[in-house]
């Protein structure tokens, strides 16, 4: 992350998709919540460094 690869952000939204499952599984709602959460931002984190590499024409 530190040196802006925008593909990590796909990583997280993989891993984090996968830990919802795997916790909803097991009854782990709060945990769901909270990698429900995480999911969510890392959505909004690869949106947004998505954008800045079109700004900078890099995307």
């Amino acid at each position: 992350m530190a040196k802006k690869i925008l593909e990590c952000w796909m990583i997280w939204i993989t891993v984090d998709a996968i830990a919802v499952g795997v916790y909803a599984v097991k009854h782990l709602y709060p945990t769901t919540i909270l990698y429900t959460l995480f999911l969510v931002l890392a959505a909004f984190g690869y949106k947004e460094w998505k954008k800045a590499y079109k700004n900078l024409g890099l995307g």
